[in-house]
C-alpha cells in the first residue's frame, strides 16, 4: 500500500512543501513570504496560514498530517556518548546534557533521542551508548501546532533541520548501497549565518557556525547597474569559503580517523555563483550539490529540508 508524506519548511523568505510518496518526490510547491511578513516573529502568522491553505488547495494536496522543519535557532541536536544505562536513567540524565542550551525550568522543554550504537568491552558487555539527542522548547512546538492547525494541517512530527539532511543521507545510502561516502559535509548558507554540518554515514556529528550569511551578501555595495561590487563580494565570499575550510579541518583534527572527501552545497550557496565558485576553488574535496542526495524523482535542492522532513515520517 502506497504511503504519502508531507514535509513543510517555513524559511525566512518562503514556505516550501514536499509531497513524498514511498520515498519518491511526487510534488513540490512554494509560497514566497512578503517582505513585511519576513520580519514577523511568529512561525506562521494568520495571514500566511490563509495563503498556505490556498496553496494546498491550488496544488490539490489533501494530506493533512505533516512533518515540520524546526529552524536551527529553535532546536538543538548533539551526538552524545554516555555510560551504559537503562532507558529510565537516560530520561533522567538527558536534560543535564543541555544545561548550556536550556533556560529556566527543564519541564518547559521537550527532549528526544535516537539510539546510534552500543560500545562493548572485551568481554562483549555493553559499557557505553552513543545516541543523538535533541531539545526544543514546548512553547515553540505549541506555536507550530497551533499555527499549522489554522492552515488545516496537523503536526505529526517536528524535525530539527540538522536531521532533515540526515534523512536525505539515510535514504540516499539505502538507494545507493555500492557508492556512498563514509562521511558527508553539508554547507548551508542561511539568512544570517553559514552552517557547516558533519555526518558520519547518516549519523549527525556536529555543526560549525560562521556568522556570515545571505543578509551580509545582499548588503554588498551596488554598482550603477544594480549589480554587486565585485571586489567586496568576492572578499566576503572568500571569507565564508575559508572559514568553511577551517571548520572542516577542525572536524578532522577532532576526529582522528576521519577521511572526509565529499562536500554538498545547499541551494543557498549555489544561488550565489560567486560563492559557489570560490568554495569549489578553496576547498580541496569533491564538491557536489544537495541534488545528489535527493530522491531521484523531482530533484530540487531548494526543497531539501522539506523532503528530508517528509522522509522522517517514513521511518515512523
Amino acid at each position: 500500500m502506497a504511503h504519502t508524506y508531507l514535509g513543510i519548511d517555513i524559511g525566512s523568505a518562503a514556505i516550501r512543501l514536499a509531497l513524498v510518496k514511498d520515498g519518491a518526490v511526487e510534488r513540490l510547491a512554494a509560497l514566497d513570504i512578503p517582505a513585511a511578513q519576513q520580519q514577523a516573529k511568529e512561525i506562521l502568522p494568520d495571514a500566511l496560514a490563509k495563503e498556505l491553505r490556498a496553496l494546498l488547495k491550488r496544488e490539490r494536496i489533501t494530506q493533512r498530517h505533516c512533518a515540520l522543519v524546526l529552524p536551527l535557532q529553535t532546536a538543538f541536536v548533539r551526538s552524545i556518548t554516555l555510560p551504559w544505562m537503562t532507558e529510565k536513567q537516560l530520561q533522567l540524565n538527558l536534560p543535564y546534557e543541555f544545561q548550556d542550551y536550556i533556560k529556566g525550568n527543564q519541564d518547559n522543554y521537550f527532549f528526544d533521542y535516537a539510539f546510534v550504537r552500543q560500545i562493548n568491552d572485551q568481554e562483549g558487555k555493553p559499557v557505553q551508548m552513543q545516541f543523538l539527542a535533541a531539545v526544543a522548547a514546548r512553547e515553540t512546538i505549541a506555536q507550530c501546532r497551533t499555527a499549522l492547525a489554522k492552515a488545516g494541517l496537523k503536526l505529526a512530527v517536528a524535525v530539527p533541520e540538522y536531521l532533515t539532511y540526515r534523512n536525505l543521507i539515510r535514504f540516499y545510502e539505502k538507494d545507493n548501497p555500492q557508492s556512498q561516502p563514509a562521511e558527508y559535509c553539508i554547507i548551508d548558507l542561511g539568512d544570517s549565518a553559514t552552517r557547516v554540518h558533519m555526518y558520519r554515514s547518516s549519523v549527525y556529528e556536529t555543526t560549525q557556525v560562521i556568522e556570515l550569511g545571505g543578509r551580509q551578501l545582499a548588503e554588498v555595495p551596488r554598482k550603477a547597474d544594480g549589480g554587486p561590487e565585485e571586489e567586496p563580494l568576492r572578499e566576503l565570499c572568500s571569507t565564508i569559503a575559508i572559514e568553511s575550510l577551517r571548520s572542516i579541518n577542525f572536524y578532522g583534527f577532532n576526529t582522528p580517523d576521519s577521511d572526509l572527501q565529499d562536500v554538498y552545497l545547499t541551494a543557498g550557496v549555489t544561488a550565489n555563483p560567486v560563492l559557489a565558485e570560490i568554495i569549489r576553488n578553496n576547498i580541496p574535496l569533491h564538491i557536489h550539490t544537495l541534488d545528489d542526495l535527493m530522491p531521484a524523482i523531482g530533484r530540487e535542492r531548494r526543497y531539501g529540508t522539506a523532503v528530508g522532513a517528509a522522509l522522517e515520517l517514513m521511518g515512523r
